[in-house]
């Protein structure tokens, strides 16, 4: 889950009560859905970009990318980058 900051000292920070993504996509058959990375794109909070840790059943190790103007909305899967052998 997405923790939100309380306050500008960054001391204190609240819990969302639904996580930005809950479930993997359903239209990959995915082996693996871990460690995201979540990164700004533009500057300033424009948009944000996310990498989740995958993998393809019967093809190998995948990173999903994601994009999204808000930190708080569910973001678009752009692509599965495959693992080339």
């Amino acid at each position: 889950m997405l923790p939100f900051v309380g306050d500008d000292s960054l001391s204190v920070w609240h819990k969302r009560s639904q996580p930005v993504l809950q479930y993997p996509p359903e239209n990959l058959p995915l082996v693996g859905w871990r460690d995201p990375y979540i990164f700004e794109v533009g500057g300033k909070g424009k948009e944000w970009g996310m990498l989740l840790g995958s993998g393809l059943k019967g093809k190998g190790g995948a990173v999903l990318i994601y994009r999204s103007a808000s930190l708080h909305e569910g973001p678009i899967l752009l692509e599965a980058c495959l693992r080339q052998v």
